[in-house]
């Protein structure tokens, strides 16, 4: 209202008309100015056919406020705002020109005119000119030429409208960063684009468009999509159900047992937690998968609905939809992390367990805990508190991923959506690099070496509480050996003529009365009040009992064999000692079927949770004695058969006594990977276990363990089973499916390096789920490439890293043991060609140099090359210089010509001299029938003692004087190592844990012992030897 002129105290409510010509009527109390109309008869409401209401001017009559249009006098009347005068009939101007016309409660530009529209803008920044949004319609306010900052894109009818910032520095203000295009929008420019955003799309822009939303719904298939995902939870949750029943019928075998069983309760309760939350992501991705099928859907029916006449503003609006479809992109990248955080969390578990065994066991143990051991409790607590708290923050972390999600898919806003699309990336990358830190936190958890220190721990306290058990074994052996020593007298009395035999009872009676030497000093050890400081001790003496035990072996074969064809020998002993032969060879000859009867036991009894075998029950004592018979019947013929077939005798075990066997095969190679081998079945168990006996002298763990992380992954698979329903779907699979049989064949086939197993399970993994969830035939062809490019690699692998594999060593040979062995050992490595690359072959039955001889047997003896130089010149500059001139230094004999063909003899001197046989001392006693003596008979006399020369089995022949070829050097090196370096180094042993005895000092408490060496208490000596210290094959 305009206020004009008034003295206070002048009562204006009854006049028409002031002294200056000014009529007023009475509203409210406040006089309204009439002026210049012409008519004094004005009423107030109505003016001729004209309504009048409210309305008032400036002192120059330029702005008039709601008042109608009169065609005399040229004024306009709207509902709320500042008009002006026209400058043509019909149109409304604002002080830059443009003109409007009153459509109803709408304002449209004018054709022709320009500077654009106004829409839902309000003050601008100094709060002076703005207009007003009501509903859908756009009405004039009382201000004018002003623009809203940050427009939230609001509809006009049934259209949308840009959104941006405004710029107030710019002439008639700009635009920027749209919602739908990253680029800067001229407002100067806008010349007539208002229009244009209602009018039908270009046609070549409206088809690309159409080609791109095509393109995103081609790339969807939600149920492929989400099915890896799927089957990645659905494999996990199968685990965790699982193992938490492993864990259950535990904490039951525990509690029967009366053992506390908290530790393993404490982690079947975390197992049970992680299993709800992974079975709540599985349960979620079925949501998630569900949703987007159906938002597809109803985008690619919206899609449908465009033409060439859909306006820019509809395919705008369709194309944000499309664009929140990337929600699922990122839903999925988030629900990977989730199932990568659910298997840290299962692998949780393992370190909760074994921190609660080694508390456990002290506690057991009445011992109290030492400061390292507690420290490093300590730091396991510390990390668990750690993972716990990475696991809350996770979980924070997802559910505010999901309420943000649900916000961008219901959004209609685009300025939102695609906001909201870069924060959701944001998080995602949030959650991973958290993911990284727990997963790099657990990796240092669970590492070889604070894992190994950890069982180190538990072994420790366990045998602690075991000592006294443990010197009633030791009592045991003593009988044992006792007993053991009568048998060998009465043979050593006999007078055998037989060079093998008496040998072998010589030898068995010098370990015997080693073997009774380090009893002593166990006894000592154990007898005692305290505890040494040095607990690495007993082990040593452990270790001495390793090589007697196998060198006892050993002789035991020759023994029983010999007893067993020469029976009428002993007819002329006295009837008790008689007696006291057979009964003692009936146990030897018994010694290896009885061990499998320990390892069906140490199988199927886990020993990391308890050593007490003889609170073992088998359930079905029928199914133990008939499994045990068949074993032990396989076992044996395998000891004494080198010609066994091993896929007759997988066949004769089954695959699921694999782990037993494995156990046996070799206690030093197999016994960390027999556990993971348990959980085979089929064939992969058939093919690991005949890998084991093949390879047992030549294959390391970390191979065997490598071989087995593959085999477990195409366990799952099967391949003849999807092809049917993957070609139904799709023909043109059929080559792929044939070649990645063949792949898988090959692969089942081989042992696979430690340098190529990781990428191969990775990529048979792959494999695995385009065999479960379809795949096109670029994806199979890529998946087969690189399964073949892998095989190749790991073959080359196998030859020039792993050195168990020569193209010319067949497994049926009666060298390939050896040859492997020496591989393994690196006293060999195989031809080379002219570049010095590896060719992967040995040429075992070629003729050896002197050189290449005297290679091997200095590495076999552990001396290996000299740095120096040889002051042989003729080796000057050669591969062999250094091998030379360490024989120089070592003072060896028949040094010389090193190029031509080595013979027997010199290999016998040389292994005599290498190996410190003493042969110098020997006086030669005819050892063999073709050498009557000479310089070099007290060696021929010492390898032969030794067992490493034996002579022709038809003549006994040595033959000095003839060429020997490169598989007898690798059987001849290796029988060198495992006896006469054996007992080189039992000797060696033996005296250096004397003189540490002699320097021991006890403090309280009783010896450290390792776990897992005694397992009965009603065992002879001889299963002990075993079941404590060696391998039982000698292939």
């Amino acid at each position: 209202y305009y206020d004009y002129g008034f003295e206070d105290g002048v009562d204006y409510s009854q006049m028409d008309q002031d002294d200056k010509s000014r009529y007023y009527t009475a509203t409210s109390g406040v006089a309204d100015m009439y002026q210049n109309w012409g008519d004094t008869g004005w009423n107030g409401t109505t003016y001729g056919n004209d309504y009048w209401s409210d309305w008032s001017s400036t002192d120059n009559g330029s702005y008039w406020s709601d008042y109608s249009y009169d065609t005399d006098a040229g004024y306009y009347m709207g509902g709320e705002g500042d008009y002006f005068y026209p400058t043509d009939y019909g149109f409304l101007k604002d002080d830059m020109g443009s003109f409007y016309d009153m459509s109803g409660n709408t304002y449209e530009q004018q054709k022709g005119s320009q500077n654009g529209m106004w829409k839902d803008f309000f003050a601008n920044e100094d709060g002076e000119e703005f207009y007003a949004y009501n509903g859908n319609m756009y009405e004039w306010d009382t201000k004018q030429n002003g623009f809203k900052q940050e427009f939230g894109g609001m509809e006009f009818v049934s259209d949308y409208w840009w959104t941006g910032d405004y710029d107030w520095d710019s002439e008639y203000g700009s635009w920027n960063d749209w919602s739908w295009e990253e680029s800067e929008y001229d407002w100067g420019n806008w010349e007539g684009y208002d229009e244009s955003w209602l009018q039908p799309m270009d046609s070549g822009e409206f088809e690309d468009r159409i080609g791109t939303f095509n393109g995103t719904f081609e790339e969807m298939d939600p149920e492929m999509d989400w099915s890896y995902l799927q089957k990645q939870s659905d494999y996990v949750v199968d685990e965790l159900l699982t193992t938490v029943g492993i864990r259950q019928d535990e904490v039951a075998r525990y509690e029967a047992a009366g053992e506390e069983s908290a530790p393993l309760e404490e982690a079947v309760g975390t197992l049970n937690e992680v299993l709800g939350v992974s079975q709540e992501v599985l349960a979620e991705m079925d949501v998630l998968k569900n949703l987007e099928s159906e938002d597809l859907m109803q985008i690619e029916a919206a899609v449908s609905t465009l033409d060439e006449n859909s306006t820019v503003a509809e395919v705008e609006a369709v194309e944000m939809d499309v664009q929140k479809l990337e929600i699922y992109e990122v839903m999925r990248a988030m629900m990977d992390v989730q199932n990568e955080h659910i298997d840290v969390l299962g692998e949780m578990t393992d370190v909760v367990e074994g921190m609660g065994v080694v508390e456990q066991y002290y506690a057991l143990a009445d011992a109290e805990v030492p400061s390292e051991v507690d420290g490093a409790l300590g730091e396991v607590n510390t990390s668990m508190d750690e993972l716990i708290a990475f696991r809350d923050d996770l979980s924070a972390q997802y559910d505010e991923m999901k309420a943000l999600a649900e916000e961008v898919r219901m959004s209609t806003d685009p300025a939102f959506v695609e906001e909201g699309l870069v924060e959701l990336w944001a998080l995602a990358e949030e959650m991973e690099g958290m993911e990284t830190e727990i997963l790099d936190m657990t990796q240092t958890i669970e590492s070889d070496g604070y894992m190994d220190t950890m069982d180190e721990y538990v072994d420790n306290v366990y045998m602690f509480a075991q000592a006294d058990e443990m010197a009633a074994q030791v009592d045991s052996m003593h009988e044992e050996i006792t007993a053991a020593d009568e048998v060998i007298a009465i043979l050593a009395d006999m007078s055998i003529d037989d060079p093998a035999m008496a040998r072998a009872v010589d030898t068995l009676g010098d370990l015997a009365d080693q073997g009774l030497d380090v009893l002593d000093q166990m006894e000592e050890f154990l007898g005692s009040d305290s505890v040494t400081e040095a607990p690495e001790l007993i082990a040593d003496l452990w270790e001495v009992m390793d090589g007697l035990g196998y060198s006892a072996e050993t002789n035991m074969d020759t023994i029983v064999s010999w007893y067993g064809e020469n029976t009428t020998a002993f007819d002329s002993l006295p009837a008790e000692d008689q007696t006291t032969v057979e009964d003692m060879m009936s146990e030897w000859e018994n010694f290896h079927a009885q061990e499998i009867d320990y390892s069906m036991l140490y199988a199927n009894y886990d020993l990391e949770e308890s050593d007490e075998w003889e609170d073992f029950v088998w359930e079905d004592q029928n199914e133990y004695d008939a499994a045990r018979i068949e074993m032990a019947n396989a076992y044996t013929n395998l000891v004494y058969d080198d010609s066994i077939d091993f896929d007759a005798f997988v066949a004769e075990i089954g695959a699921d006594q694999v782990a037993t066997i494995v156990r046996e095969v070799t206690e030093t190679i197999m016994v960390d990977i027999a556990a993971e081998i348990t959980e085979m079945e089929g064939q992969v168990g058939a093919d690991t276990l005949t890998f084991a006996l093949s390879n047992a002298n030549v294959v390391g763990a970390d191979l065997m363990e490598s071989t087995m992380e593959v085999y477990e992954v195409i366990d799952d698979i099967n391949i003849e089973e999807a092809q049917d329903e993957l070609l139904h779907e799709n023909s043109d699979l059929q080559p792929y499916l044939v070649e990645m049989e063949k792949l898988y064949e090959e692969t089942q086939g081989t042992l696979i390096s430690e340098g190529t197993y990781e990428e191969m399970t990775e990529v048979w993994g792959e494999a695995r789920i385009l065999l479960e969830v379809g795949g096109t035939e670029e994806e199979f062809d890529a998946v087969n490439t690189q399964l073949g490019q892998l095989l190749d690699e790991n073959t080359d692998a196998l030859i020039h890293e792993e050195g168990v594999m020569f193209a010319d060593v067949e497994g049926d040979e009666w060298y390939y043991n050896y040859v492997m062995s020496a591989r393994e050992d690196g006293i060999v490595s195989g031809l080379k060609d002219s570049s010095g690359e590896l060719t992967g072959e040995f040429n075992p039955e070629a003729s050896i140099t002197n050189a290449e001889a005297l290679k091997m047997v200095l590495e076999a003896a552990g001396e290996g090359s000299s740095s120096g130089n040889a002051g042989d010149t003729s080796a000057d500059g050669q591969w062999y210089e250094g091998y030379v001139a360490q024989a120089e230094q070592m003072g060896l004999s028949d040094l010389g010509d090193w190029n031509a063909p080595c013979d027997r003899g010199t290999v016998a001197v040389w292994v005599s001299e290498s190996f410190d046989l003493g042969g110098e001392n020997y006086d030669y006693e005819d050892a063999f029938p073709d050498v009557s003596g000479g310089s070099d008979s007290g060696h021929y006399q010492a390898v032969y003692e030794y067992g490493i020369f034996t002579g022709d089995s038809a003549t006994g022949y040595l033959r000095p004087e003839d060429e020997i070829n490169r598989a007898e050097v690798s059987k001849v090196v290796n029988t060198a190592v495992e006896t006469a370096g054996m007992m080189n180094e039992v000797t060696e042993n033996l005296e250096a844990v004397q003189e540490s005895l002699d320097n021991i000092v006890i403090i309280n408490g009783t010896t450290f012992m390792e776990a897992n060496r005694v397992k009965s208490d009603e065992v002879s000596f001889f299963e002990l030897l075993k079941n404590f210290f060696s391998s039982v094959f000698s292939f």
